[in-house]
């Protein structure tokens, strides 16, 4: 494998990991989901860390293990808001309109 082909999964694992924070704290999909999302992208780059020290090879044999959780959450993700949508967030009591945040089209709760 080529390092620019480990670059491409760093840059991966590192947006996964913005995209599943930001999904955690918006409360947007399920807290499981999105701890999901964190875990797997985790095991993304410690499995190119691993790969780049020459520990083990991500592409074959057991170093496939590590795409496992990110590849589960890429599955799942998808699925869920195809046939779910996203969660209905009601603004509190006593807020304004303004401080809500804006709803996707054909979201459901």
């Amino acid at each position: 494998m080529t390092d620019y082909e480990l670059l491409v999964y760093a840059f991966s694992g590192a947006a996964g990991l913005v995209l599943s924070c930001l999904l955690l704290r918006s409360g947007l999909v399920a807290r499981w989901l999105s701890v999901l999302g964190l875990v797997g992208y985790g095991v993304l780059l410690a499995g190119v860390a691993s790969d780049l020290l020459g520990l083990v090879d991500i592409n074959s044999g057991a170093g496939t293990a590590f795409y496992v959780p990110g590849g589960l959450f890429e599955a799942v993700l998808p699925l869920l808001l195809i046939f779910k949508g996203f969660r209905l967030i009601v603004p509190a009591p006593g807020t304004s309109d303004r401080d809500a945040r804006p709803m996707p089209e054909g979201a459901r709760g």
